[in-house]
């Protein structure tokens, strides 16, 4: 879930508004929704994001990878700083939606194997491969309003999943075929924009302007969306990916460094030739899962809202949020880090343990070892209420 035209120290995702704020805060929040030029998260993200898990590796929390799963960048959530005015078409693309139009959620298994967090919705994938949403986007409502379809679950069979910040999500099908749904405002074949590649995917990570993914594992990077936030592309084989605002990672192939391009220049790991178990995108910062001792390290710029310090131990996964992240230690219990803006309680983690976790904007949810989903922070729209 993500990447941004122009460095913005300052100015963190751009989430949805958190409901019902303190009126002494609402001058603050007009400050950083303003930040964005559109409304989104992998991270996040924000989704991407999608959950960088060890070992299995694919996703942010990111890259939502084909049966090895890992990705929700998790589902990073955010937004932009101010981008110039583009283009596009607003309209969101029904027909993504397919046979699920007009509903909320495809009924299924109730034991969930993957979660994804955006800004104003949320989505899991369940044990039987269906997906269900919640939170915002149960109907398609007006263009500048919080519903434009991205709770509404398509029907059918899927391995992987990312939720973006910028409301909508896409899929990789059990064919390994893609579907995306919701506010699909840059998938279309313009001079600016490019719509999803066709063919099979092997992971996907989607975030605010763009998405990326591979269409075999290891593999090259694919991306589309907005042209100018990740041309031109890193060469060769990686392993995954993780989009972030207007920028992404990926860990190569060959070596496990770690690379990143884009529009912002989130930079590079304090140690430049590290190996890497896993990565994950945020709106302006990056954390990874370390090869050598799976210890977490995160970086960009320090004077930003968000991760930039990370918990010490060994991780075995790692998602990047909107101005927090989430990991799950070796021992499967959570940890979240970084900045509780409005005090939401996204960084009170739950106890237990825990297979899955993404961290969005205002909230984050994890999948715990017997199935059962757990969500934190902000409920507004009820994206912390799964069902």
């Amino acid at each position: 879930m993500t990447n941004t035209s122009a460095p913005n120290p300052g100015c963190p995702w751009r989430p949805h508004r958190p409901p019902l704020a303190p009126l002494p805060l609402l001058c603050l929040a007009l400050l950083v929704f303003g930040c964005g030029s559109n409304v989104s998260s992998q991270t996040a993200g924000t989704a991407t994001a999608d959950t960088s898990v060890l070992g299995d590796a694919a996703s942010s929390d990111d890259t939502a990878a084909n049966g090895d799963m890992a990705g929700t960048d998790a589902a990073i959530d955010a937004g932009s700083p101010a981008d110039a005015p583009v283009a596009v078409d607003t309209a969101v693309d029904a027909a993504a939606i397919g046979d699920s139009a007009g509903k909320a959620d495809t009924a299924g298994s109730s034991k969930w194997q993957q979660v994804a967090c955006g800004s104003t919705h949320s989505c899991g994938l369940r044990d039987d491969g269906t997906i269900g949403c919640w939170g915002a986007g149960k109907t398609v409502g007006e263009p500048m309003g919080m519903d434009h379809g991205q709770a509404m679950a398509p029907a059918g069979k899927f391995q992987a999943l990312s939720v973006a910040p910028d409301d909508y999500n896409c899929a990789i099908g059990q064919d390994q075929t893609l579907t995306c749904w919701g506010l699909l405002l840059y998938f279309k074949d313009n001079a600016l924009t490019t719509a999803a590649p066709s063919g099979e995917l092997a992971a996907i990570s989607a975030s605010w302007h763009h998405a990326c993914g591979m269409k075999t594992l290891p593999g090259a990077i694919v991306c589309w969306g907005l042209r100018s936030v990740f041309n031109p592309l890193p060469e060769g084989d990686f392993s995954q990916v993780s989009v972030g605002q207007d920028f992404a990672c990926a860990i190569r192939a060959k070596d496990a460094t770690v690379s990143c391009w884009g529009s912002f220049a989130v930079g590079v790991p304090p140690d430049p030739d590290a190996a890497f178990a896993a990565i994950s995108a945020g709106p302006s910062q990056a954390c990874g899962i370390l090869a050598a001792d799976q210890s977490l390290v995160c970086w960009g710029p320090t004077t930003d809202l968000g991760p930039v310090t990370p918990p010490t131990g060994p991780f075995s996964a790692v998602s990047t949020g909107g101005m927090f992240a989430c990991g799950i230690r070796k021992d499967a219990t959570l940890a979240c880090w970084g900045k509780d803006l409005y005090t939401m309680g996204f960084l009170n983690a739950p106890t237990g343990k825990f297979k899955w976790v993404s961290a969005g904007a205002w909230h984050a949810c994890a999948v715990r070892d017997d199935g059962t989903l757990a969500c934190w922070g902000s409920n507004g729209y009820g994206r912390a209420s799964p069902p």
